[in-house]
C-alpha cells in the first residue's frame, strides 16, 4: 500500500511539473508525460497485484476463522455428550 501511495504522489508531483512549468511539445514537456505514463502502467500493476493479495489473504483468513470454529465446535459437543452420559 505504501508503494502505491509513493507512486500516486510522484505522478502528481511530475503531472504537476509537466503542466505547469514546461512548453507543450518540447523534449522536456514529452520526456515527462511519457514518465507519467511509465507511472500510470506501473501503478496500474502494483494495484491489481496488491487486490489479488488481498482477496488470497480474505480466503485464508476465512477458511482459518472456519476450520477453527469447527474445531471448537466439535470440542464443545463432545463436552456435551459427556455430561449427557454423566
Amino acid at each position: 500500500m505504501l508503494r502505491l501511495c509513493i507512486i500516486f504522489f510522484i505522478f502528481v508531483i511530475n503531472t504537476t511539473i509537466t503542466q505547469l512549468w514546461t512548453v507543450e511539445g518540447t523534449w522536456e514537456n514529452l520526456l515527462l508525460q511519457s514518465m507519467s505514463l511509465s507511472m500510470i502502467i506501473v501503478f496500474l500493476f502494483y494495484y491489481v497485484d496488491f487486490v489479488i493479495a488481498e482477496k488470497k489473504r480474505k480466503q485464508i483468513e476465512t477458511l482459518f476463522k472456519k476450520e477453527f470454529f469447527h474445531e471448537k465446535e466439535d470440542f464443545f459437543e463432545k463436552d456435551d455428550k459427556r455430561k449427557v452420559s454423566e
